[in-house]
């Protein structure tokens, strides 16, 4: 049996993982155009601000502000790490 706080998280988890879901099929035709490998984030723009937006408290502040790393490089990387399996789940 979860506790409260186990599924509290979960619910959070779940909500992100519809919220991205809802990203990437809103931009459906500009992420297949980045994960084809066919155009960069950075020529991706209503892409990456809704990615900018979803993930803005997630990223590290150093790499928010570019002071520490590349905000466009941090999101890149964040694509690049998920599974088309967890965004198959409605």
């Amino acid at each position: 049996m979860k506790t409260f706080i186990e599924h509290v998280i979960n619910e959070q988890e779940l909500r992100m993982d519809r919220d991205l879901q809802n990203i990437l099929r809103s931009h459906a035709k500009d992420y297949k155009a980045f994960k084809d490998g066919k155009q960069d984030l950075l020529d991706l723009p209503k892409l990456y601000d809704a990615l900018m937006n979803h993930w803005q408290t997630d990223m590290p502040y150093g790499v928010l502000k570019a002071r520490d790393g590349d905000p466009y490089e941090w999101i890149a990387n964040r694509l690049d790490t998920i599974s088309e399996k967890a965004l198959e789940h409605n």
